[in-house]
């Protein structure tokens, strides 16, 4: 997965892990601090990204074939976790889960292998009875290399 870097993050490093050990290696910083990349590996790990280029990319490597979500990011609006975007690994753990620690096994029966692009989180919205609140989103699926590069309404781009 390819989620461009907020150049104005509030997160330290661009990005905030929920979940996970300490340098867990399937999060790397590319292009020059632009872009996120989280490769899946069979380990717990979960973060959140303030993102504002308005999209993110998940990629199958293997059979070069992506999907490319688009969304708009309001900056003056608040967004769970503080995060437009968040990904979740599926894998042996431990990871804080409100009041209490959660360990995942090392058994993929019990822990199964997945990768989870929790894609665009929707913003908070308050509203009086009646009204309603959109937030819309769209796919893209786009055949593609690693690594992405960029984004444009007609392409991915990529190295």
């Amino acid at each position: 997965m390819y989620i461009p870097l907020n150049p104005r993050s509030k997160f330290a490093q661009g990005y905030y892990q929920m979940l996970g050990e300490a340098g867990h290696p399937s999060y790397k910083v590319l292009h020059g601090g632009k872009m996120r990349r989280v490769h899946y590996l069979y380990r717990a790990g979960k973060i959140g990204v303030d993102s504002n280029a308005g999209w993110y990319a998940v990629v199958n490597g293997r059979k070069n074939i992506a999907y490319v979500e688009t969304f708009k990011y309001f900056p003056e609006l608040s967004y769970p976790d503080g995060a437009s975007v968040e990904t979740w690994n599926n894998g042996p753990g431990t990871g804080c889960r409100g009041p209490w620690d959660q360990t995942l096994a090392d058994v993929p029966n019990q822990t199964p292998y997945f990768f989870e692009a929790e894609e665009t989180v929707s913003l908070y919205a308050q509203l009086d009875p009646g009204e309603g609140s959109s937030f819309p989103i769209e796919w893209v699926p786009t055949r593609i290399t690693n690594p992405v590069r960029d984004f444009r309404w007609a392409a991915v781009i990529s190295e």
